[in-house]
């Protein structure tokens, strides 16, 4: 009896198509409470790296990445997909350095990695999804030049 199943990596593009609205929405949203600002009296704990801009400048950063990926999904260009995704994966690789400095300034007892850890896996996601969708592109191309589909 073998334990080796049937399951292969990968998700139906409708599925796909989702999960990258999603994660657009996301930065949309954390570009949203960002432009915003903090109101007064709200605790201050920026990161060194939130603390380099002004929270609204942080916020348009955000709003450029989610509305290009969505702009990309409308208009079925990779481009607008590909350039999004990967300003939201440096977004989100400046915020992890800076509440990963922010873990290590607070010291022991060692807490608080889960966010940073977190913001660099949706770095990381963001950047797969440039990696995919240039990928995705250079085969639908070949497939097309050939003759054959996906």
């Amino acid at each position: 009896m073998s334990l080796r199943g049937d399951w292969r990596p990968g998700l139906p593009a409708p599925v796909s198509r989702l999960v990258i609205w999603l994660l657009a929405l996301e930065i949309l949203d954390r570009g949203v409470d960002y432009a915003l600002g903090d109101p007064p009296g709200v605790t201050n704990s920026l990161t060194i790296v939130e603390e380099a801009m002004p929270l609204p400048a942080w916020g348009a950063l955000c709003l450029i990445a989610g509305i290009t990926v969505i702009v990309g999904i409308l208009t079925k260009q990779h481009v607008g997909i590909v350039l999004g995704s990967l300003w939201a994966a440096g977004i989100y690789a400046a915020l992890s350095w800076g509440l990963f400095l922010k873990f290590l300034e607070r010291g022991e007892p060692w807490s608080g990695w889960r966010t940073p850890v977190h913001f660099l896996m949706m770095a990381g996601v963001w950047a797969l999804i440039a990696v995919g969708t240039t990928w995705r592109r250079r085969l639908d191309r070949e497939y097309r030049e050939r003759g054959t589909r996906a």
